[in-house]
């Protein structure tokens, strides 16, 4: 597991990880740099509560604020959420909130 993903995932769990793709660094206004990178992986939690909670880790493990960009219905047994989330200060979350400007 790459060194950046030990420091945030929350720990005690299981990851499959697909895809892994570290980007350049966000820059503050600060000058301070901020890692980015792209993640496809499974955790093994089993109901939707559980997705939340590890969420919510990983959310205060990493420093970030990610809202759910989109979401997906439940289709079979073996998936049981799935889900998009996107920093804060991506462009995505950013065309969806109109340009607002985040403090």
């Amino acid at each position: 597991m790459p060194e950046l993903l030990k420091l945030i995932l929350p720990q005690n769990h299981t990851y499959l990880i697909e895809k892994f793709s570290e980007l350049l660094s966000y820059v503050t206004s600060e000058n301070f740099a901020i890692p980015q990178f792209e993640l496809d992986a499974f955790v093994d939690v089993n109901d939707k509560e559980k997705a939340h909670e590890w969420f919510l880790e990983f959310e205060s493990r990493s420093k970030t604020t990610m809202p759910q960009t989109k979401g997906y219905k439940i289709k079979g047994k073996q998936v049981i959420l799935r889900e998009n989330r996107h920093c804060i200060h991506s462009n995505k979350v950013k065309k969806k909130q109109g340009g607002r400007v985040v403090k």
